[in-house]
């Protein structure tokens, strides 16, 4: 494995960590999906560093649930074809 697989691999990880933690925060995972994907580790770190919404700011958007999971998996499946 390449340097270069190695940078993917870890902005991938990332990414996934970040919409995880996103989620958990009633955060939108996929935004910060994209961000963690951009930034790398420091959108981890950004993703563990913010508050958590209350339950009346809660909204709840499955659709955007359902689409990151599936992106996720997509992306997972392309670095394992590479």
């Amino acid at each position: 494995m390449t340097w270069s697989h190695l940078i993917v691999a870890t902005w991938l990880v990332s990414a996934a960590l970040a919409a995880f933690l996103a989620q958990a925060k009633g955060r939108s995972a996929g935004s910060w999906f994209f961000v963690g994907f951009l930034f790398g580790p420091l959108g981890l770190i950004a993703a563990a560093g913010m508050p958590e919404r209350t339950r009346e700011q809660r909204g709840q958007n499955y659709t955007m649930k359902y689409l990151v999971l599936a992106t996720i998996l997509l992306l997972a499946i392309a670095l394992v074809v590479l």
